[in-house]
């Protein structure tokens, strides 16, 4: 007996397209910041260090109730400082800020270079938003301090303007 063999049937498979090759160049990446201002906070940062260290709460004779801000001014620079601004925003986590400030500073004599200096800065209670009012009242609540520059004059007659 003589079979006829057929060849089997080969199902002809196509291939998935290969993939696309992935441009390993790194790609410019574009940001929208504007240059000159980070290059005055750079500077700003590199001449001056601004840290919120301590809160408190006082009270007066006449009842009139403050809260103390203390920070700690650091000349990194090697001109005085004349005067200095900043805004600080005062947060408890991550929150909407509770409190927003402009804080400009006279140094009377100047901040010499490589200095540091403690300032406490006392505002009325009063001047506050109830909800802030609470907020500093409490000893337990963790407040910190975001800073932000303004500006920064030497007694030279320079001076750096990162916002105004």
């Amino acid at each position: 007996k003589t079979e006829k063999k057929t060849p089997a049937k080969t199902q002809t498979q196509t291939k998935a397209p290969a993939p696309a090759k992935k441009n390993t160049k790194p790609q410019p990446k574009e940001s929208p910041k504007s240059a000159p201002q980070n290059e005055e906070l750079e500077q700003f940062n590199r001449n001056v260090s601004i840290q919120f260290i301590a809160r408190g709460v006082q009270t007066e004779e006449n009842n009139q109730s403050y809260v103390t801000l203390t920070y700690q001014i650091q000349n990194k620079g090697k001109n005085q400082i004349q005067s200095l601004g900043w805004v600080s925003s005062y947060v408890i986590g991550k929150q909407t800020p509770l409190y927003s400030k402009e804080l400009p500073l006279e140094f009377q004599p100047s901040l010499a270079s490589g200095k540091q200096m403690e300032i406490t800065i006392r505002l009325p209670l009063s001047e506050l938003p109830e909800a802030a009012q609470k907020q500093f009242l409490s000893k337990t609540a963790d407040i910190r301090a975001i800073n932000k520059p303004k500006q920064v004059s030497f007694s030279s007659g320079s001076k750096i303007v990162v916002t105004k």
